[in-house]
């Protein structure tokens, strides 16, 4: 039972993909990768009957960014509360996480007091339609990462 302003579960699927840009887009690592599909794999993550983050593993070796993607956001969410299909408690879902790197169109914003990444953002995977995060470097290089939850 939860108390006053207490939050309950947040959906997985949801929180991940939010989690994504903050999570990865200050490592240098996209700036090095050639543009178009940077790939993709699916991610296992298994809630505890706590509803938190018991496991998350790849389905095979995966290279560096992806690999990334899958550890940092996952670091990211820490020890929240999670459900599935609104399902408080254990369970298990699949991700599909790929990434596609392309040159962004105009300049970056002139304020210069964020060095890093701009224009961060999420749409969450909501029925069949997968999520998407995304965020622009300085360079002009845009990487969005689709999520795309799998049936069980």
């Amino acid at each position: 039972m939860q108390g006053p302003g207490q939050a309950g579960p947040r959906d997985l699927a949801r929180a991940f993909t939010r989690a994504i840009p903050v999570a990865v887009s200050g490592d240098p690592i996209w700036a090095t990768l050639a543009v178009g599909s940077a790939g993709s794999f699916d991610l296992k993550i298994v809630l505890g009957d706590d509803g938190r983050i018991a496991s998350a593993t790849p389905d095979r070796p995966v290279a560096e960014h992806l690999r990334v993607v899958a550890a940092r956001t996952v670091s990211l969410l820490g020890t929240g509360t999670f459900a599935i299909r609104a399902e408080p408690g254990g369970g298990v879902q699949v991700l599909r996480i790929s990434a596609l790197i392309s040159n962004s169109e105009g300049a970056p914003p002139e304020d210069q007091s964020s060095a890093g990444a701009y224009g961060l953002g999420f749409e969450a995977p909501v029925g069949g339609k997968p999520g998407k995060a995304h965020f622009t470097l300085r360079s002009g290089r845009h990487i969005e990462i689709t999520v795309r939850v799998l049936p069980s």
